[in-house]
């Protein structure tokens, strides 16, 4: 059996042997990855401004705004590999932009240092789980995907603007969540996008509510 190349038409003939005539088969066109979902990208991106805003506005910290964008580039992510088990470089591309942006803007307008930011962010990235996902990903590549541990470079780094400590809540929350499901469904192979987004979530909310817990900042003091 061969595959139906992305981008391309498939049309099936077939012949009535009673007839003679030919029998068309309806026609279905297979879009590449990230192609057909302008309307999921744009929906994506309009509740992370909104939950950004909110955010910035009940904070007032401008680690809001990253960190909600970077929520919009993971539930795009959740829904393309859910969809179709492959979570696009765009997307990737998308939130290491976000994290770069961020680096300047929270270091101005949140009153932090670059050095120091710089530090948390990586921080975030390794406690995150980012270099042993990579490394399992380069000795096993059929044990995980390409795309979760880049999604996850990405969502590590973003906590670590607010709470490096709780970007360890990123793959707990991940792969236990996806073990269990794994389990209980009996099945082989699960989709890690949608529990890397649920991750992120959890360990964003984790670190504003548990500020002492996590050493988060700014956004626990400026909520208490």
């Amino acid at each position: 059996m061969s595959a139906q190349p992305s981008g391309e038409t498939a049309t099936q003939q077939t012949t009535n042997v009673t007839t003679g005539e030919r029998d068309v088969a309806p026609t279905i066109t297979h879009l590449p990855c990230g192609v057909g979902d302008v309307s999921t990208g744009l929906l994506c991106a309009l509740i992370s401004m909104g939950a950004a805003a909110v955010g910035w506005w009940i904070s007032g910290a401008a680690v809001a705004l990253p960190l909600a964008l970077v929520g919009g580039a993971a539930l795009a992510a959740a829904i393309e590999d859910h969809r179709v088990g492959r979570i696009p470089n765009t997307v990737v591309l998308t939130g290491i932009v976000i994290v770069t942006c961020a680096w300047g803007i929270v270091a101005t307008l949140d009153n932090r240092t670059m050095g120091a930011l710089a530090v948390d962010v990586l921080a975030g990235v390794v406690l995150g789980g980012a270099p042993a996902v990579f490394l399992v990903w380069l000795v096993a590549p059929r044990l995980i995907g390409g795309g979760d541990w880049k999604l996850l470079v990405v969502l590590g780094a973003m906590v670590g603007f607010l709470a490096p400590a709780a970007a360890t809540v990123i793959p707990l929350v991940a792969f236990g969540t996806a073990t269990v499901i794994a389990v209980a469904r009996r099945r082989r192979e699960i989709r890690l996008g949608p529990f890397l987004a649920t991750g992120y979530v959890v360990a964003v909310l984790a670190a504003v509510a548990e500020p002492e817990l996590f050493g988060s900042w700014p956004v626990g003091s400026a909520v208490g």
